[in-house]
């Protein structure tokens, strides 16, 4: 059995940041800076509120938008230059459901989380309660 928090956070860091950084994976689009609906739920507790990253981007994992440090201090710090609240924020957004093994492969070369990737996008599926 696989631990699964361990897991997220490889995948956030070997995965989705270097994708991001490469441009391999994300597209600018406006996210919103609060939380979601999901994230007071029992998926969007597994998943995490936050990811541990200086980097500015966020990954959609089936409607649970989870953001990293560097983007909340990015909104931070627009909202003092401004004097304002920011409620969207142009940042790279990584869709789960979009990540295929190929572009995993063309990012990271550690056997582990390419090897786990099905089976989390499974469970992911299951506790978000898709049919699948």
């Amino acid at each position: 059995m696989m631990d699964w928090k361990h897991y997220i956070k490889m995948f956030e860091r070997d995965v989705i940041e270097k994708g991001v950084v490469s441009g391999v994976l994300g597209r600018p689009h406006l996210v919103p800076v609060r939380m979601g609906k999901l994230a007071g739920t029992r998926f969007g507790s597994f998943v995490g509120l936050r990811v541990e990253s200086n980097a500015v981007f966020a990954v959609d994992y089936y409607g649970h938008i989870k953001k990293t440090d560097g983007f909340y201090k990015a909104v931070e710090r627009m909202a003092r230059e401004k004097g304002v609240s920011v409620k969207l924020y142009q940042a790279p957004i990584v869709h789960f459901a979009s990540i295929k093994i190929e572009k995993m492969m063309e990012i990271t070369s550690s056997p582990e989380i390419i090897i786990g990737f099905v089976e989390f996008k499974k469970m992911l599926l299951k506790m978000r309660g898709f049919k699948r």
